[in-house]
Parts: C-alpha cells; structure tokens; sequence
C-alpha cells in the first residue's frame, strides 16, 4: 500500500482513539515513547507528537480517576494495525477498544467506497 495512504490512515485512528477515549470519559492524560511518561492533555499537542514517532504509549484516565490504561500504537506498519497492544482495563476495554476494534477493522473501506 502506498505510504500516504498509510500515513492518513495511522493519523484518522490516532485521532478517532482520542476522540473515542474522550467521548468515554477516559481522558488521554500523556504519553510515553521511551523516555518516561510526560503529562500532555493537549488533544494537537498529542497528536503530533504520535506522528513524530515510530512507537508510544497512550495513558488514559478514568472518568473517576481512579484507574489508568494505556494504548501502545506502533507506527510504519500497515495503517490499520497501528493499536499493537491495550490493557484490559474494566470501562476502558468496553468503552474504548471495542469501539476502536470496530473502526480500524472497517477504516479502509470507509476510506475507499
């Protein structure tokens, strides 16, 4: 597949990810991606710093603040395989995975019909 295509497709899941964590209640609070956690809640802030690496993780919070998750999205591969790995966080897995599995699984065909 052609590295644009690839590219737009890595940055429509970052940002639905973000926005779906957001709509949950689970909060993106930072990242990290191999220097330590940096607290970050600046939606265009997160999202280029994604882009600019090959590989991070996204800490969420929960809506009580209590628990956190993360998503740990891998860059450069196929597009539609960017969430590599998540916790299975209670709420986090329902309100936010399941969703996403759904998005990622169907992204090339909303973006070619």
């Amino acid at each position: 597949m052609n590295r644009k295509i690839i590219r737009k497709i890595e940055e429509q899941i970052t940002r639905e990810l973000l926005l779906t964590s957001n709509d949950a209640g689970w909060n993106c609070i930072g990242y990290d991606y191999g220097d330590g956690f940096e607290s970050n809640t600046d939606y265009e802030s997160i999202v280029s710093m994604c882009l600019n690496v090959d590989d991070l993780y996204l800490i969420f919070q929960s809506p009580d603040k209590t628990k956190k998750a993360w998503a740990r999205l891998v860059y450069g591969n196929d597009g539609f395989d960017l969430i590599n790995d998540y916790t299975c966080t209670p709420g986090f897995e329902q309100l936010v995975m399941d969703k996403m599995t759904e998005y990622t699984e169907n992204i090339e065909d909303k973006m070619f019909a």
